[in-house]
């Protein structure tokens, strides 16, 4: 009888501790659920503002990075046709160039051939002027 009655002890105890320990177990996530729920209002109330000021503050270099890319991208293709323009009249300016250049060769072949007929080189043009006072 006596086991019995220490085994009904032991039951009495062992049924307090699991009701303390389910009571313990409550009260913690009771406990962490409040302390999650005052440390998001916390977050809450002071990111609250301070997103909405960075928030802001992002947008406003974005539209200013953005004002930059354009007024790059202006100067870019200005710069680009400028450019092109610059190559276009350097471009006319030595074909035109070329084109005196050939026109006074083939006027001075032609000068040359109905002329004399002589050499062009200098030491021909040593041999022609000088030719007659070295054979003496």
């Amino acid at each position: 009888m006596a086991l019995h009655d220490e085994k009904e002890t032991v039951k009495d105890q062992l049924k307090t501790a699991n009701e303390k320990l389910a009571k313990a177990r409550q009260f913690i996530k009771s406990q962490d659920k409040l302390f999650r729920e005052e440390h998001s209002k916390a977050l809450n109330n002071l990111a609250g503002g301070q997103f909405d000021e960075a928030e802001e503050s992002f947008r406003s270099q974005i539209k200013i990075l953005e004002d930059d890319i354009s007024r790059l991208k202006r100067l870019m293709s200005e710069a680009e046709q400028r450019y092109r323009r610059e190559q276009g009249l350097m471009l006319g300016h030595i074909h035109a160039q070329g084109m005196v250049i050939a026109r006074q060769h083939l006027a001075s072949q032609q000068k040359g051939l109905g002329t004399s007929g002589g050499p062009n080189s200098w030491l021909g043009q040593q041999r022609r002027n000088l030719g007659q006072s070295l054979k003496r």
